[in-house]
């Protein structure tokens, strides 16, 4: 099975698997880093815990 690069939806998943993982923990990251900074949660669904929203 070495078609991976002709098939596409293989590489496709494989890929948005990577992405989701990744963007996963650097969304959670930044949203939490943003929120604490600016006070403001506008990325994520809830605030880190501890940290109150006006």
């Amino acid at each position: 099975m070495r078609d991976c690069c002709s098939n596409g939806d293989s590489h496709l998943s494989s890929v948005f698997d990577l992405r989701v993982s990744i963007g996963a923990e650097s969304t959670i990251s930044d949203c939490a880093s943003i929120t604490l900074q600016t006070g403001k949660d506008r990325r994520c669904f809830s605030p880190p815990p501890g940290h109150h929203l006006v």
